[in-house]
């Protein structure tokens, strides 16, 4: 299952002033006995609630891919020196991300005063998260 999200851009301000398009998936590994292990191959008419699903990753070690594919809706006065910054669970690195550069298009073409920018990304990181503890989140 992947986690396809536009996450809020936070202005110093502390205002929404723009998405950051992220995908977050965990990535599927054969096991030593040739099983994939992953709730992508469980049978999709099985049902498993919150507890079930944490119980099969407890003490396990899992990979995720992370992707940033484009910011969007930023106003031109924030479009000056965009670059993404962040870090992935319990992951110490923080990783900076700038976003894909074309020679050929000039700054004027690029920011449009009157409008809103957008910037492609072309980013992915796999992690590691090893020793998977459980944590339920419920909402009411």
């Amino acid at each position: 299952m992947r986690l396809d999200y536009h996450v809020p851009i936070i202005s110093q301000q502390g205002e929404v002033s723009g998405r950051l398009h992220v995908e977050v998936y965990r990535l599927c590994e054969m096991d030593d006995s040739g099983i994939v292990s992953s709730l992508d191959s469980l049978d999709s008419n099985r049902t498993l609630d919150q507890q079930s699903i944490g119980v099969t990753f407890l003490g396990k070690t899992i990979k995720c891919r992370v992707r940033i594919k484009k910011a969007s809706n930023l106003p031109s006065s924030l479009s000056h020196f965009v670059f993404c910054q962040y870090s992935f669970f319990n992951i110490s690195e923080i990783l900076v991300v700038a976003p894909i550069f074309d020679p050929n298009i000039s700054q004027s073409d690029h920011v449009d005063i009157s409008s809103n920018s957008n910037f492609q990304f072309d980013h992915e990181k796999v992690s590691l998260l090893s020793s998977f503890t459980l944590q339920i989140i419920t909402l009411n």
